[in-house]
């Protein structure tokens, strides 16, 4: 899919409009900070007779974008100054005090106003202001008790115009980039205060400075794909894409390579820089075929796993595994997503806002025909070895011990590179190179085993084609056919000797993929046309 329109401004004019704020940045945040929440005499004279009801009320008030209640989850969440986080520590029962201390603050002012009023000879009205302010004593005083106090909360949180949440609302915000120091629109660049509206909860444990560098990181790059430009600027696309925070591209990417080759290191330094609740390594099995059907109202904590995260990664498959070809469609296509974790009351939908990126020194078995998939799949090979010796071979380099540390260092330069991928993945999207290309179609011709089968044992009648109909093959003069069964004799044998399968697919499978290639007629058992056994010798 093409990305966004960049809205005329280029990369470098962005950078410069974000440069020229730097120096006005904290008036900037002065101005947007959202304003205290302030209960006046009114408010609270309006909800005071209404016990308890209108202490939560009055509660909604005061902490109304400061707390929030998850009912999906059953967690309160507080505002940290740019996002917001569980509130572990129960904050949320504390901050009733205050509720408490302004009814205590309000009848002091009260209790001044009827001496006032007594001063002036009117009896009446300072007794009933004497009242009042008796009852705003009596109110404090119940909610430093903790059943008061639990009672309000609890309503405090229960429906509309509450303190609570469905849950559903958390980090459905992409473009903005929630970080230590506040949140980036990445759209354009720019370092603004965060907005407790906004409901952001995934946040960077890192600091936004768009002048920040990353000298070693960019070294790492160059040794990692020595010389190779174009796939160092596909790489900061691709990874600048994945913090937009929703799937455009329907894409995901598979770091390939024997052992020490830097993805590893690459992929630390990413979740070093955007910290475990944007990035996060998942399970291996969401992408896997398990070879059973999974239970449909169960739990699925595996995908909630998923919930905010920029980044996805799983982690060296085993020999010989194969991709659940339907798990990578859902996973990659950008449709809403159901799960349920196994403690929370319902199940929850989002909208996916993930990349996938897979890590592996084994490349997963796939289909070779399913379309869907491979237009899915971006293959980056990496080729160099990191080794604690001299480097030998073309392909080694000495590793350096320190380099996790020196990278750890450069988070923020890092994560300027990672913005300014995006604008550049704005401009010109993924647009993958020759050098991924290449090896992603160089997979899929590997996974065809059919296509091996038959160069290594058949011979093919070029006048016959995929999808040919039996009329269509009937009308051809005589061509060779081979029965089914005596075919698969010959697929199994190979398979096994010669193409290191440890047990060859079975029968059915067999033909459904050679169906696919070659019209079948019947004749007394199942035959395929214009494919026969090749004659040894």
């Amino acid at each position: 899919m093409a990305p966004p329109e960049s809205n005329g401004s280029s990369r470098e004019t962005i950078r410069k409009q974000v440069q020229a704020r730097r120096e006005k940045e904290r008036e900037v945040h002065a101005k947007e900070a959202p304003a205290g929440p302030v209960l006046t005499s009114d408010d609270i004279r309006a909800a005071i007779y209404k016990e308890e009801v209108g202490l939560a009320e009055l509660l909604i008030k005061l902490l109304s974008g400061r707390y929030c209640f998850d009912h999906a989850a059953g967690v309160w969440h507080r505002w940290a100054g740019h996002y917001w986080e569980p509130d572990h520590l129960r904050e949320h029962r504390k901050a009733v005090d205050e509720l408490a201390d302004r009814l205590e603050e309000e009848a002091k002012t009260v209790s001044a106003g009827g001496a006032k009023f007594k001063k002036q000879g009117k009896t009446e009205k300072a007794e009933d202001e004497e009242k009042y302010a008796g009852l705003l004593r009596e109110k404090a005083k119940a909610l430093r008790r903790a059943r008061t106090r639990n009672v309000v909360v609890d309503m405090s949180a229960d429906g509309e115009g509450s303190l609570g949440v469905t849950g559903e609302q958390w980090d459905c915000e992409p473009k903005l980039l929630p970080v230590e120091n506040g949140v980036v629109e990445l759209e354009t660049g720019r370092l603004r205060p965060g907005r407790p509206e906004e409901y952001l909860r995934a946040h960077a444990p890192t600091r936004y400075d768009p002048e920040a560098q990353c000298p070693a990181f960019e070294t790492f790059l160059n040794e990692i794909h020595p010389e190779l430009r174009e796939v160092h600027a596909f790489l900061k696309r691709a990874l600048g894409y994945g913090l937009l925070g929703e799937v455009r591209e329907h894409k995901f990417l598979i770091f390939y390579g024997q052992g020490r080759n830097g993805k590893g290191v690459l992929l630390a330094a990413l979740q070093e820089t955007l910290g475990d609740q944007l990035f996060r390594t998942v399970v291996k099995e969401l992408l896997l075929d398990q070879g059973k059907v999974r239970s449909s109202s169960g739990p699925r904590p595996e995908i909630m796993s998923l919930r905010g995260l920029r980044f996805a990664t799983a982690q060296e498959p085993d020999d010989g595994q194969r991709f659940s070809l339907g798990a990578v469609k859902e996973l990659t296509g950008g449709n809403t997503l159901v799960g349920r974790n196994p403690h929370d009351k319902r199940e929850q939908a989002f909208k996916p806002s993930h990349l996938f990126v897979l890590e592996t020194n084994f490349m997963p078995r796939a289909q070779a025909d399913d379309y869907a998939f491979w237009e899915r799949v971006l293959l980056l090979r990496f080729p160099v070895s990191f080794v604690d010796r001299e480097a030998l071979a073309p392909n080694e380099r000495r590793q350096d011990r320190d380099l996790k540390d020196k990278l750890a260092k450069e988070k923020e330069g890092i994560l300027r590179w990672l913005v300014e991928g995006y604008l550049e993945w704005c401009e010109r999207g993924l647009d993958p190179p020759p050098y991924v290309r290449d090896a992603t179609a160089e997979y899929r011709r590997d996974e065809d085993y059919i296509a091996d089968f038959l160069e290594a044992r058949c011979v093919v009648d070029d006048r016959v084609w995929p999808g040919m109909t039996p009329d269509e093959y009937l009308s051809l003069e005589r061509t060779m056919e081979t029965q089914s069964a005596r075919l698969y004799d010959e697929f199994k044998e190979w398979a096994v000797d010669e193409a290191g399968f440890k047990k060859a697919p079975a029968h059915a499978k067999f033909s459904r993929d050679m169906k696919r290639r070659f019209p079948s007629v019947k004749r007394g058992s199942v035959y395929f046309g214009g494919v026969g056994i090749r004659a040894e010798g």
